[in-house]
């Protein structure tokens, strides 16, 4: 009866030494592993923080853009009202102005995009 318990006790006793020499590969490939996605999340960490600086400079540049559009459109836009205050007022009067004419043509020479909408009420 000992033999035989001596002998279960020497395999039992193999079988962890194998066991725990499975699970002390195992546990070293896991750090391995930890270590090498530790890097990758940092690498990654460091790429989504240059995006996000990159994201900030690209929507200051909107935003700055956007602000100088608004105030060119209002700017063109009030020259557009003009002329069509103007035109109303020569248009009322059935007469020749060569003044006013002038005026518009000057007008035209020196405000960007005038000629245009000179010619769409003319």
């Amino acid at each position: 009866w000992a033999d035989d318990r001596s002998k279960e006790l020497a395999f039992d006793i193999q079988d962890a030494g194998a066991k725990i020499e499975e699970l002390t590969a195992f546990i070293s490939k896991a750090d391995s592993d930890v270590a090498q996605l530790g890097k990758e999340i940092e690498a990654l960490d460091a790429e989504i923080d240059k995006l996000s600086a990159e994201k900030q400079e690209a929507t200051d540049i909107r935003a700055s853009e956007h602000a100088e559009y608004l105030k060119v459109s209002k700017d063109l836009g009030e020259s557009v009202d003009a002329l069509a205050r103007a035109v109303q007022v020569v248009s009322a009067q059935n007469y020749d102005r060569p003044q006013a004419e002038a005026l518009l043509q000057s007008m035209a020479k020196s405000v960007p995009g005038m000629p245009a909408v000179l010619g769409a009420f003319l």
